[in-house]
Parts: C-alpha cells; structure tokens; sequence
C-alpha cells in the first residue's frame, strides 16, 4: 500500500469520511493499476 500511495499521489484523495479514493485517468489506467498492485482491492462505490 505505501508503495501504490508514493507511487500514485497525484491521483488520491480522500472522501468525506477520510476514506483513500484513487482516481483514475481512465478504465485503462484502472486496469494497469489493479494489475501491478493485485494485493489492493478496489471499490466502486463508497459503501464500504
């Protein structure tokens, strides 16, 4: 995780409840993201 984070600053922010939100330049991106750090689990909704 500390590595996606130093990696991928520009593209993170958080939500209202100070959850880490990575925002994708595009499904593409997305893709390649997921693929090099398989060990996060993305989310596409805030429910969790």
């Amino acid at each position: 995780m500390r590595e996606f984070i130093s990696r991928r600053k520009k593209d993170l922010a958080k939500d209202t409840d100070g959850k880490l939100v990575f925002l994708a330049e595009s499904a593409w991106s997305l893709k390649m993201v997921q693929e090099t750090h398989p060990d996060i689990e993305f989310h596409f909704t805030s429910e969790f």
